[in-house]
């Protein structure tokens, strides 16, 4: 019996010798499949693991309106919302932060302030292309000026030119058309209804495209709203009246890293 498994241990050692011989020998053929084969099984594994016993999926939702799905993990938690911004005043996300917490945006789409200014333009193109024949080398400057939209559509990065009154706009320091991240503590932003000025207490983030995407700390608990930035009026019964002619979305994908 005792031949039997020195026997046994010389084979097997003399299989292993001849497998890796090949793997050497034919390395382009064979090798490197078998070290593929390693490899994705060390992935699934790892991944499995990860999934299991690193990662907890405890929310997802999908809508008409958008999706949400909330992950935690033993180090954070992370929150991920797609929504759609109007032009039209407020747009709650029904998210609320913590201090600390960390909110990475990104955002694609356009948006016009002014449809009255766009139709009137179109109104005015439409009499020079009949007076002209449609023929646009016979265009006047005055021509082009009143046919040229001068709020045109515009990106979540906004109108990037001087234009209008800055101090009657919901930020003054952002441009008109941008898209902006408020964070609201109580009573901070007003009625949903109304898009005035929000009150000093609000964290008010302009958003700008970077290479990783548009991120910022939260500073003050509060609820996180959407708006495009337009002018306000100090008179509330008149507000609305330079919101209701503002068109488009813009639609913005938010990922929110709380580690508390």
């Amino acid at each position: 019996m005792g031949d039997e498994k020195e026997t046994s241990k010389e084979e097997k050692t003399e299989i292993f010798a001849t497998f890796l011989a090949l793997c050497l020998k034919d390395w382009d053929y064979f090798g490197k499949a078998v070290l593929m084969f390693f490899i994705l099984l060390i992935g699934l594994v790892g991944a499995i693991y990860f999934s299991v016993e690193i990662l907890d999926i405890s929310g997802l939702k999908i809508t008409s309106d958008g999706a949400e799905l909330t992950i935690r993990s033993k180090n954070n938690e992370q929150k991920f919302e797609t929504i759609l911004v109007h032009p039209r005043g407020w747009v709650d996300t029904g998210i609320y932060l913590r201090t600390g917490d960390k909110v990475v945006i990104s955002a694609y789409g356009t948006v016009n302030i002014s449809f009255g200014e766009m139709v009137t333009s179109s109104l005015a193109e439409d009499s020079v292309r009949i007076r002209t024949e449609n023929k646009i080398e016979e265009y006047t400057q005055s021509d082009i000026d009143a046919i040229t939209y001068k709020y045109p559509w515009v990106s979540p990065d906004g109108l990037n030119k001087k234009i209008g009154t800055p101090s009657v706009r919901i930020h003054p320091e952002s441009n008109l058309g941008q898209l902006l991240a408020v964070i609201c503590p109580d009573g901070s932003c007003g009625s949903m209804h109304n898009p005035s000025k929000p009150s000093q207490e609000a964290q008010i983030e302009p958003y700008s495209k970077g290479s990783n995407g548009f991120e910022f700390d939260v500073k003050n608990d509060g609820n996180l709203r959407f708006i495009v930035n337009d002018v306000t009026n100090n008179d509330e019964s008149r507000n609305l009246l330079g919101w209701q002619d503002n068109i488009g979305f813009y639609s913005v994908s938010i990922r929110v890293i709380s580690t508390k």
